[in-house]
């Protein structure tokens, strides 16, 4: 079935895409959401998905967001261009382009701590599906504690914390073995013969660094 996009006259809605796929347009949601349905169910589901993808179909992620439906990940990152956040970031991007119900945002959370704070309730007044927090900054412990709360109201209502690291502010988390990476370090210079070490240490109030020193 070939089917004619129509872009050009304007954005493509769900309700072209039940048109074009002569189902109802609760059959094509059910399809584009990725609705579990029965082996009939998903004949049908399949039939939509490629006619959607014909026609160009995009979901509106914003008029979800005002229906109150979560379909953002936040992901509030150092840097979100370093290695290791940029692949995690990017295996985050992976599964929401094969699913198709959610999209991925990254923003760096600054220096400063009032700054990091306010990114934080930023993040977290947009209702996003989750919220993925990866910092090694929030040394202050009122700011923490403060950044914490504001957490704990938006889990309240819905939402769900990824910590990736071990700040004290809830939710699930990520541990990163950074103490046992010192010791393979130091180990594995053993190995190799050497006897006069110098250790790049990094910022002292900084657990990740601390741990590994």
């Amino acid at each position: 079935m070939s089917v004619m996009s129509s872009a050009a006259d304007g954005p493509v809605t769900i309700r072209d895409v039940a048109r074009a796929a002569g189902v109802g347009v609760s059959t094509a949601s059910r399809a584009l959401n990725g609705v579990p349905t029965g082996p009939r169910g998903q004949d049908a589901a399949a039939h939509v998905l490629r006619v959607a993808a014909d026609l160009g179909y995009t979901p509106n992620h914003a008029a979800r967001a005002l229906r109150g439906r979560r379909t953002s990940v936040i992901v509030l990152a150092d840097d979100p261009s370093n290695a290791t956040t940029g692949a995690a970031i990017e295996a985050m991007e992976r599964l929401a382009a094969a699913r198709g119900d959610f999209f991925v945002s990254a923003a760096a959370i600054g220096p400063a701590q009032d700054a990091q704070l306010a990114t934080i309730r930023l993040a977290a007044s947009l209702r996003p599906l989750a919220i993925v927090v990866s910092s090694t900054r929030l040394s202050d412990p009122a700011v923490t504690a403060r950044a914490g709360a504001v957490l704990d109201e938006y889990r309240a209502g819905g939402g769900r914390v990824v910590v990736v690291g071990s700040l004290p502010i809830g939710g699930a988390a990520v541990s990163v073995s950074n103490f046992e990476a010192g010791v393979d370090i130091g180990r594995h210079m053993v190995t190799l013969g050497r006897s006069r070490y110098g250790i790049l240490a990094g910022i002292a109030d900084r657990t990740v660094f601390a741990d590994r020193t």
